[in-house]
């Protein structure tokens, strides 16, 4: 509900396009250990995605490959590398999540 007052100007802002949504990737994926990911085939997939989606989808994605790498018994963190599995098994999450 809306006082008078409070939020007198609002905003509407679309959904990012095709090349937004790969920008946005890149933004949130560019000091990230990256390996074999397509960007842009994401890009595509995540149509109607806005940019907190495409934020947490790589977050989920970084999340994926530390789970991935655990149970190996490795230490060095600079020998994570985020997949396109990765990428996939956090893609699944999320849009399961948005459909419901």
């Amino acid at each position: 509900m809306l006082r008078s007052g409070r939020l007198n100007l609002q905003l509407k802002v679309d959904l990012p396009d095709l090349e937004s949504r790969l920008a946005i990737l890149q933004v949130h994926n560019q000091d990230r250990p990256i390996e074999g990911v397509d960007l842009d085939s994401i890009a595509v997939q995540t149509e109607g995605w806005n940019g907190a989606d495409l934020a947490l989808l790589s977050n989920q994605a970084a999340l994926e490959a530390i789970r991935r790498y655990r149970p190996l018994g490795k230490e060095d963190p600079t020998e994570i590398k985020i997949a396109a599995e990765d990428f996939s098994r956090a893609y699944q999450q999320l849009a399961s999540q948005k459909s419901q």
